[in-house]
């Protein structure tokens, strides 16, 4: 209930608020004496922390992978329920992000000082490293800009002078639904910015995603401000999506994902009077 802040069982609405309990939790299995508890904690851990890809990222930011391993290294305390467990959200997680170091990490605690024996984890571990690779259900973006932040964007210099009389845009973005915090439900919520280009006199183009996941693109002159809204189709479904825009005459083109995209982790930006995807 700490991590989630409220009813745990209600995750999936409210989100992951607070990793460091969960964090506490994984270093403290070793420690508990009795089999069924350390099975159950675990249990939970697992489902918190994997009911969805915004409950992934944040443990994977939070370097819960790195502190998973650490606890499996003291598998003589753990009973092997529990430690499978640990080893399915390893998994889960290396599947959304898994460095180098930690690739490293996990090799290493398979080491044994027999060389002729072969460590109890061996098998789970194998599972566990398989699920990483294996690619399952819809194509997903294997490189990206994470922007759940509510003041992470990407700005981009004042642009003086235009090149010519219009421009286009081309993303792919993917969005989950918001997660609200306690006493956030009953509020209005938030419009998603896709990019905004405005002047200095306040005319320009922006796009945005509706709090009810609905794509707007805009035209504001000096005498009006002009929409065109794509209500036929949610936003908030978490499949990636191809959205190219051109204006000055405003054409949008959507479709699914056939093919990988650029992604970044952790990246955390500005925003400005010129950005995009904020």
């Amino acid at each position: 209930n700490m991590a989630v802040e409220g009813d745990h069982t209600s995750v999936g609405i409210l989100g992951i608020s607070n990793v460091q309990p969960l964090l506490l939790l994984t270093q403290w299995l070793p420690e508990l004496e009795l089999p069924d508890l350390q099975i159950f904690i675990s249990d939970w851990l697992k489902r918190i922390c994997c009911i969805n890809r915004q409950s992934r990222t944040t443990c994977v930011n939070a370097r819960m992978v790195v502190c998973i391993l650490k606890t499996l290294e003291s598998h003589c305390s753990l009973h092997r329920s529990c430690a499978e467990n640990l080893i399915g959200l390893l998994g889960s997680l290396g599947s959304q992000s898994l460095s180098g170091p930690e690739l490293l990490q996990l090799m290493r605690l398979l080491r044994t000082e027999d060389p002729k024996a072969a460590h109890p984890y061996v098998v789970p571990m194998l599972r566990a490293i398989l699920g990483m690779a294996r690619k399952q259900g819809l194509e997903n973006a294997l490189q990206y800009f994470d922007l759940s932040p509510s003041m992470a964007g990407i700005s981009v210099p004042t642009v003086q002078r235009w090149p010519g009389y219009a421009f286009s845009f081309f993303a792919w973005l993917s969005l989950d639904q918001d997660q609200h915090g306690p006493g956030l439900l009953s509020k209005g919520g938030k419009r998603k910015q896709l990019y905004s280009y405005f002047t200095a006199s306040g005319t320009g183009f922006e796009a945005f995603i509706s709090s009810s996941g609905v794509l707007v693109v805009a035209v504001c002159t000096k005498k009006e401000y002009v929409t065109v809204m794509l209500p036929d189709h949610c936003f908030f479904d978490s499949l990636w999506v191809s959205k190219t825009s051109k204006c000055s005459s405003v054409c949008v083109f959507l479709h699914r994902l056939h093919s990988s995209c650029i992604k970044y982790r952790n990246y955390s930006g500005n925003s400005g009077r010129s950005s995009l995807l904020t």
